[in-house]
C-alpha cells in the first residue's frame, strides 16, 4: 500500500488557496450587492427572467406580470404568425373603473363637505363684519381673508369635481389613442415579429438548433433581441407616463380633507404590487451583499457558500448549455462549483470567524465530556458502584 505524505508547506499553500478563493468570491458578491443597492436606477431581474430558456423557462418567465409588454402596450393576443392587433379597450376599462373607485374613495362632489365649507365662509364673513379695524389686527384680518378665499375656491372645485374627473379620463384616453395611432405601424411590426419568432422556436428542435449553431447568426440574433427589448422599454416608459399622469391628476382633484386621504392606485395588470418580480428585485441586491459579507468575514461560511452556489445554479438553469440559443454560463458554473468546494472544506475556519466559533464549540464539548466523565460512577472492581456500598 502506497501512502503519500503531505508536507507542511503543501498544507500552507492549500490553506492559502482556499482563503484566497473565499475572499475573491466574497468580494465579487459584495461588489455586486453594493452596486445594486447604491445604483440610482432600481435593480430589476426582468431582462434576466425574460431571456430564460429551456424546460424551466415558463417558470422563470411566469414571475413577470407582462413579459412582452403586451398588456401595457395594448397588444391583443394572437396566434403565432398572425398580424398583431392593437386594442386599448382593457386599458380604458381599467381607467373607468379607477375613476369610479376614486369618486367613492375621495368622496368627490360631497354635498356634506360643501355645506361645511359654506358654513365656514358664512362664519368668517360674519366675524369680519362684526369687528372694526381697531378691534382686529392686520394679521388676523389677512388670515381670515385668506381662509375665505381658500374655502370659496374649494367649494367651487368640489362642485366641478365630477366634470373634472370625467374630463381627465377622456383627456388621457385621447392621449393614449393618439400615441397608439402614431406608433401603430411600428408596434404591429414589432409584435408580429415576436409571434413569428415564437412559432419558429416551436417548429422543431432540429431547425432551431441549426439556426443557433452558427456563431455569426447567433450574435446577430442576440443583437436584434437586445434592440427590440430596448425599443419596447422606451415605448413602455412613454405609456407608463400616461398611466402615472392620470393617477396623479385624479389625486390632485381632492381638496380640503379629501386631500388627507391616502392616494388611490390604479389597478395595473402589467405591474402587480405583490408580484414575484418585485420580491426578487428586493431580495437579490441584499442577498448578494449578505453572502459577500459573510464570505469575506468567514462567518457561517458553509451556509453562505451553499446559498450562493444554489443561487448560481438557478441562474444556470435559466440558460441550460444543452438548449439551443442559450447564452454561455461558463463563469457562473465555475463560481458555483467553487462555492460548493468552500462548503465541503468549511473554508471559514481558515482565516475566518468560523475558526473562533469552532474553537468555542470544541471547548464546550470538551467541558461537557469532562463533566460527564467525572459525574459517571466507576464500576472498576465494584468500587464506586451502588452495589458495593
Amino acid at each position: 500500500m502506497v501512502t503519500t505524505a503531505v508536507s507542511k508547506m503543501q498544507i500552507v499553500w492549500i490553506v492559502l488557496a482556499i482563503l484566497a478563493l473565499r475572499l475573491a468570491i466574497g468580494f465579487h458578491f459584495f461588489m455586486e450587492g453594493t452596486s445594486k443597492v447604491r445604483s440610482t436606477t432600481p435593480f430589476t431581474a426582468a431582462p434576466f427572467l425574460k431571456g430564460a430558456r429551456g424546460p424551466l423557462a415558463p417558470y422563470f418567465q411566469g414571475m413577470l406580470d407582462d413579459p412582452d409588454g403586451r398588456i401595457l402596450l395594448c397588444i391583443a393576443e394572437t396566434s403565432p404568425g398572425e398580424r398583431a392587433i392593437i386594442d386599448p379597450e382593457l386599458t380604458f376599462a381599467l381607467w373607468e373603473d379607477f375613476a369610479d373607485r376614486a369618486y367613492e374613495h375621495y368622496s368627490f362632489a360631497d354635498p356634506k363637505l360643501i355645506a361645511e365649507l359654506e358654513q365656514r365662509i358664512t362664519d368668517a364673513q360674519a366675524k369680519l363684519a362684526a369687528k372694526t379695524s381697531s378691534e382686529m389686527t392686520a394679521t388676523e384680518r389677512k388670515f381670515l381673508n385668506d381662509g375665505l378665499a381658500r374655502d370659496r375656491e374649494s367649494v367651487w372645485r368640489i362642485k366641478q369635481q365630477l366634470t373634472a374627473l370625467n374630463n381627465l379620463v377622456k383627456q388621457h384616453r385621447d392621449e393614449l389613442t393618439d400615441w397608439l395611432d402614431f406608433n401603430r405601424s411600428d408596434l404591429v411590426a414589432h409584435f408580429s415579429a415576436i409571434d413569428r419568432e415564437r412559432g419558429f422556436a416551436r417548429d422543431g428542435e432540429a431547425r432551431t438548433g441549426v439556426f443557433f449553431q452558427v456563431d455569426g447568426l447567433r450574435s446577430q440574433t442576440d443583437t436584434i433581441v437586445g434592440d427590440r427589448y430596448r425599443q419596447r422599454q422606451a415605448w413602455s416608459s412613454q405609456v407608463r407616463a400616461i398611466w402615472d399622469s392620470l393617477e396623479l391628476g385624479v389625486s390632485q382633484l381632492a381638496v380640503d380633507r379629501q386631500s388627507q386621504i391616502a392616494p388611490l392606485k390604479i389597478h395595473r395588470p402589467y405591474d402587480q404590487p405583490g408580484s414575484k418580480l418585485k420580491l426578487v428585485n428586493r431580495v437579490i441586491p441584499w442577498f448578494d451583499l449578505t453572502v459577500g459579507t459573510l464570505l469575506l468575514l468567514g462567518l457561517f461560511t458553509r451556509l453562505a457558500a451553499f446559498a450562493g452556489g444554489t443561487f448560481l445554479a438557478s441562474v444556470i438553469a435559466t440558460q441550460p448549455p444543452w438548449v439551443s440559443g442559450s447564452k454561455p454560463v461558463f463563469y457562473e458554473s465555475i463560481e458555483m462549483f467553487a462555492l460548493f468546494l468552500l462548503v465541503a472544506v468549511a473554508a471559514g475556519r481558515f482565516g475566518g470567524l468560523d475558526y473562533f466559533l469552532q474553537r468555542r464549540n470544541s471547548l464546550k464539548r470538551s467541558l461537557v465530556a469532562s463533566c460527564d466523565s467525572r459525574a459517571r460512577p466507576s464500576d472498576k472492581n465494584g468500587i464506586g458502584t451502588k452495589d458495593s456500598i
